[in-house]
């Protein structure tokens, strides 16, 4: 201790005697750094043009919390925009599995079903169908022609949803647009179920629309074109359904393009 050189400066008595007393607010740096990944996120969520950095950026911001629903609906979104990924990659099933947790939170089911079945997560769609029969009667045509449609791109085949969906939809087909018809076919033809009476019932529709619109007396946008018309057709052909008077309908109006045709390929609806 002989080269010992005190270097403690003493405090000023009214700074030595004062009690530390911590804050209950952080100061606006602190919160801004805290709350900053609410903006960081979607941000990087929105910059990302491959699956890989779509993942990553979620990874990133994993830790922060709490994650409100429209995160995962915005995460799920841009993967299916970028072309999807491995319905394996542990960072998707990251992802799924803390969705899992809040599926009966969720409103808009049909939105997230179509998520799940362009990513081919079947087993997140069979736990989320759980919650979706009580809130069936409260969404509208189109959305429930939204979860006929996701089953339909999945091949999951659950007959106790498609009869409610067609018992619900029956009464207001004069609602449903062109191509939700044409989806909601598609999608009991994808599923191999066979409803006939309401399949015949959407045939039935889209004649009177195609005769409204013969006479001039059809409202703006509510007539289904040729291209829609063929798919109706493979659709009901898939299923089996011998509706002679919709086919007929569908050859009358080949005909007719086919006499009005000019030089050039042939159009795919037509090819068909």
């Amino acid at each position: 201790w002989r080269g010992y050189q005190e270097r403690f400066v003493a405090p000023r008595a009214l700074e030595n005697r004062q009690r530390w007393i911590p804050t209950t607010q952080a100061s606006y740096t602190q919160m801004r750094r805290s709350k900053d990944w609410y903006w960081r996120l979607p941000k990087a969520i929105a910059v990302a043009t491959t699956p890989n950095e779509v993942l990553e950026a979620w990874i990133r911001f994993r830790h922060k919390l709490p994650k409100r629903t429209y995160h995962y609906f915005k995460v799920l979104r841009r993967l299916t925009e970028v072309g999807g990924c491995d319905p394996t990659d542990w960072r998707l099933k990251f992802i799924t599995s803390r969705l899992h947790a809040i599926h009966r939170k969720v409103l808009n089911i049909p939105r997230l079903m179509k998520y799940y079945a362009q990513l081919h997560v079947t087993s997140e769609m069979e736990h989320l169908t759980r919650f979706s029969y009580k809130m069936l009667p409260k969404y509208s045509p189109s959305q429930l022609v939204l979860m006929a449609h996701a089953f339909g791109i999945a091949r999951l085949q659950d007959k106790k949803l498609f009869a409610e969906v067609a018992r619900i939809v029956e009464p207001r087909l004069l609602e449903v647009s062109p191509t939700d018809l044409v989806r909601l076919a598609q999608a009991f033809a994808s599923t191999d179920i066979c409803h006939y009476t309401f399949l015949c019932q959407v045939s039935a529709q889209t004649q009177v629309r195609v005769q409204q619109a013969s006479e001039g007396t059809a409202p703006p946008g509510s007539c289904p074109t040729f291209g829609q018309l063929s798919e109706l057709a493979e659709a009901f052909a898939r299923v089996k359904l011998q509706d002679y008077s919709f086919f007929e309908m569908c050859s009358v109006q080949a005909e007719r393009l086919l006499a009005q045709g000019l030089p050039g390929p042939t159009p795919e609806a037509l090819a068909r």
